[in-house]
């Protein structure tokens, strides 16, 4: 099958959007997990299923772009921005492992706080791929991938609170390892989603 001209390009832009949609239903339930105190099993294999879904949409996204198909930018861009969309996928799954393996509480204040963060990352993020399809001006878009950075520079600061809180409230040195193992996971998810923005703004760049 071969994608050409405006159809092809509004089917692939289609792609990304319903993997965003999945990547944003992966942050909802990541913070309903942790709002919860614990992982449980079924919580785990949910998490699971959302990452094996949107391998899979990936997948589907770098098919479509290895076949005939004009864009006005590099495919190669694209083939990135696919990978790293799936890649904050991936850190939440990998953050959810981490709790469940540790039996770590996380009805905290602060890791709460982290979620909802998370959450609205991934929304902006969202919102800026969804751009590049022609739904919002580039000056949206240059907005969007701009409160991913304030989004990233306020989980740093959390993060580095937690770290200190940690340290300064926590005697048991394998817990303190094991939650700020979490804490810098927790800060991946939000690494990836600025990654994803980064690439979107030197899409934006070149078409320019």
């Amino acid at each position: 099958m071969f994608f050409r001209s405006r159809s092809g390009t509004a089917r692939l832009f289609g792609l990304f959007e319903k993997l965003m949609v999945k990547t944003e239903q992966c942050g909802d339930y990541f913070r309903k997990v942790i709002n919860t105190g614990d992982v449980s099993d079924n919580e785990l294999k949910k998490m699971r299923d959302y990452e094996h879904e949107c391998d899979r949409m990936t997948y589907s996204i770098i098919e479509a772009l290895n076949t005939r198909i004009r864009l006005p930018f590099a495919v190669e861009t694209m083939h990135t921005l696919a990978h790293e969309i799936d890649n904050i996928v991936d850190s939440i799954y990998a953050v959810i492992k981490r709790i469940k393996l540790y039996k770590m509480k996380t009805d905290t204040r602060y890791l709460m706080e982290f979620a909802d963060i998370v959450v609205q990352t991934i929304e902006s993020a969202g919102k800026a791929v969804n751009g590049l399809g022609g739904a919002a001006d580039n000056r949206s878009v240059q907005g969007a991938c701009k409160k991913v950075t304030v989004l990233k520079n306020a989980g740093d600061q959390l993060r580095d609170t937690m770290t200190e809180r940690l340290f300064s409230k926590t005697k048991d040195p394998i817990r303190i390892i094991q939650s700020k193992e979490v804490y810098e996971g927790v800060d991946s998810i939000l690494d990836a989603a600025e990654r994803v923005t980064r690439t979107v703004e030197s899409i934006l760049l070149r078409k320019s």
